[in-house]
């Protein structure tokens, strides 16, 4: 703040925190890149995500996450919504992806309801743990951006084509 910026763009940030203590700042999206997902249904792996993106790209699904309280580690998914997933392509939709560990139970859940294709689309990528644990059940990625240096744009064409 000391800088006196007159503006500062934050792609999607992660909560409203940043927006607060940041003067002169915007929380932009990527609209145009997650439009052209949406021919699939939305999904939101949660009620914050929900909040957060449901107006930009409509009514879809949402996970509730259930976690142990001793450890943290979600120990089970429920899909909430009127929409059915049944013979559907979905598209997760949030703002980061580190390991993975919201979005593997997610989609784990989508596919035993019967979601087609299961779609993750966060504008910021990280994959700390690489690729590989998302296999199973991420048919595809689409992150807008990829933060650090564990996997490359190539990474995530190879791991898109597997599936065609």
């Amino acid at each position: 703040n000391f800088l006196n910026f007159d503006r500062i763009d934050i792609l999607d940030a992660h909560s409203d925190v940043a927006k607060r203590l940041i003067e002169n700042s915007y929380v932009t999206q990527p609209e145009e890149q997650v439009r052209n997902l949406l021919f699939r249904l939305p999904c939101y792996p949660d009620a914050g995500a929900q909040e957060k993106y449901e107006e930009l790209y409509g009514h879809g699904v949402c996970g509730r996450k259930i976690r142990d309280p001793m450890t943290g580690n979600i120990t089970s998914y429920d899909i909430i919504g009127r929409v059915p997933v049944k013979g559907r392509d979905v598209v997760i939709i949030d703002d980061i992806c580190d390991g993975g560990g919201t979005f593997i139970p997610l989609a784990k859940k989508l596919k035993e309801a019967g979601a087609k294709t299961v779609t993750l689309y966060v504008t910021h990528g990280i994959f700390s743990k690489g690729l590989e644990p998302l296999k199973e059940h991420i048919d595809y990625l689409t992150p807008f951006q990829i933060i650090g240096n564990y996997v490359t744009m190539q990474d995530i064409k190879q791991f898109n084509e597997r599936t065609r």
